[in-house]
């Protein structure tokens, strides 16, 4: 009679343990492929060609797995597709990043893209198509999504009250950056793209946005005003966009991309060399040139505009101008406020802004006095490089056969800007009294070396720049000539000395040369170089 009853029960608990086998084999299948997308992307890209190098991260894939396993059981639809879309987006920004620049991005980078989000929209657009397989995989995980919700739905038990462990889940990659500080905000190459996203992201709420380091005290730089000029003086500095000496003939590019410039060069009164900017990003380089900061750290002088180039100018009885073919987003610290005249790009009228030949016909008809200093910023060739001169019809489009890696846009951009800059020159030529007109641009592209691409990178290489100078003064030109390596903040030093000042930093000697990177303050990193005759050393 006991064995009967024995048998009974477990006959009858029998259909509760099919039925829950055949549920935990459902949930288990369902999880595995919500969670495929989030770690499997980095192999679908390396088999369709793309150059990714994936490594089976433990940790990152049980993240993905949890967070999935926890997600399709929470019932509300709107959360889920949400979240998971919220994930493929980070994924698809990550990937993007990287096959642009050539590395993953950084909590510093979510900063910069705020500050800089329509030229990021531009180049996006512009490079879109370029990584159609990308999109398309997103487009195929977006798809996995929508089947595993609504099978979801009708077979699994849900729940909101799972929100809670998901967040609870999440809050493990803040916790290990608090702990382990900038050792662990930093995307790593060994980890899935999805997992480095949720990093950068906890590193720019956690480091760029609460944690910001408390600024490093400097002493006073020693600027003093001399011996103002009595003579007329027009001092101009044009600060180019994204300039590469590696592709102007005039540096030995096998492509004639600057006719006008190998002229230029048999001239006397002209030279060129190879310089260092101050920084790796537009905001920072013409913040740092335009308030003489040469140390990263030394963001107080951004702040308190103390040593302003315009402000100076002003002090010693220059007519300041400043003109710029960019919105105020690329130059929101070049003080404004110390300017006489003032002309650059805004909104309700960048479509009538054709490249950077406004400016220059504003520079012809301006009203000059006996001193005046010029500053200039310049758009070509920003991303996407054909802009700057596609208006022009055929006119610039004089290279082709580079399509593939963008060359060709870029190289007719850098014949723009020779264009640009003979017929500036050929202006100044006709001043009176002496002129001087300094080029240097913000920093570097890259094409490719070390494995990067564009900028922003903190890359020695991103800072390795193009310096011009055109003057009637040959005395003041062999002065400038004796600088090896001449870095912005060493322009800098040799404008305000044309002004009349003479200038002392205590704090750093003037063979040290810094490239900030994207923050301003060199939250982002910084790179030390120190001259050793013609040599750059990278000091650790």
């Amino acid at each position: 009679m006991i064995q009967y009853n024995i048998f009974s029960r477990a006959s009858s608990l029998m259909p509760f343990l099919k039925n829950g086998v055949t549920y935990f084999v459902r949930l288990l299948c369902l999880v595995l492929f919500l969670s495929v997308p989030l770690w499997g992307l980095d192999y679908f890209l390396n088999w369709l060609g793309f150059y990714i190098a994936p490594f089976f991260h433990k940790e990152s894939f049980f993240l993905a797995v949890l967070l999935s396993f926890l997600l399709i059981q929470v019932k509300n639809n709107y959360f889920f597709y949400l979240f998971y879309t919220s994930l493929l987006l980070i994924i698809y920004a990550g990937f993007f990043h990287y096959f642009f620049f050539g590395r993953y991005f950084t909590g510093h980078d979510i900063a910069l893209f705020f500050n800089e989000t329509h030229d990021t929209a531009l180049a996006f657009f512009d490079e879109f198509l370029h990584y159609w397989k990308l999109f398309a995989l997103i487009l195929a995980g977006l798809v996995l999504m929508v089947f595993v919700r609504l099978f979801s739905n009708r077979n699994l038990k849900q729940s909101n009250l799972v929100i809670i462990p998901i967040f609870l889940s999440l809050m493990i990659i803040p916790i290990q950056n608090i702990k382990r500080g900038g050792e662990f905000i930093f995307p790593n190459s060994t980890q899935f793209m999805y997992f480095n996203g949720l990093k950068s992201i906890s590193s720019y709420f956690v480091d760029v946005l609460i944690n910001q380091k408390e600024q490093k005290q400097f002493l006073p730089y020693q600027v003093e005003l001399t011996n103002s000029p009595s003579e007329k003086t027009t001092i101009i500095y044009i600060m180019g966009e994204s300039l590469s000496a590696a592709h102007m003939s005039l540096f030995g590019y096998d492509r004639q991309t600057t006719p006008y410039l190998d002229e230029w060069s048999k001239k006397k009164n002209f030279y060129y060399t190879k310089g260092v900017s101050a920084a790796t990003v537009t905001r920072n380089s013409i913040a740092e040139f335009m308030n003489f900061q040469k140390e990263p750290e030394n963001y107080a002088l951004v702040q308190s505009k103390q040593y302003n180039l315009f402000k100076l100018g002003q002090q010693a009885s220059f007519k300041t101008t400043f003109m710029s073919s960019q919105t105020f987003s690329s130059f929101p610290h070049v003080g404004l406020e110390y300017t006489d005249y003032s002309f650059y790009r805004t909104k309700r009228h960048s479509s009538a802004i054709q490249g950077d030949e406004f400016w220059l016909e504003n520079l012809k008809s301006l009203p000059l006095v006996d001193k005046n200093f010029i500053v200039i910023q310049m758009r070509a060739v920003h991303t996407p490089y054909a802009k700057s001169w596609r208006y022009h019809g055929d006119g610039f489009a004089k290279f082709y056969g580079r399509l593939a890696d963008k060359i060709d846009d870029y190289d007719n951009g850098v014949l723009y800007v020779d264009f640009i800059l003979n017929e500036t020159f050929k202006w100044a030529e006709k001043l009176p009294g002496r002129v001087f007109v300094f080029f240097a641009s913000d920093h570097n592209e890259l094409f490719g070396e070390n494995g990067l691409y564009g900028h922003v990178t903190l890359h020695e290489q991103v800072g390795r720049i193009p310096v011009l100078l055109w003057t009637n003064d040959l005395k003041s030109l062999q002065n400038f000539k004796s600088i090896k390596n001449p870095s912005h903040w060493d322009i800098g030093e040799q404008i305000l000395n044309l002004m009349g000042y003479k200038v002392n930093n205590p704090n750093t000697p003037k063979d040290i040369i810094f490239i900030n990177g994207s923050d301003p303050a060199g939250a982002a990193g910084f790179i030390t170089l120190k001259r050793e005759g013609n040599k750059l050393i990278q000091n650790d």
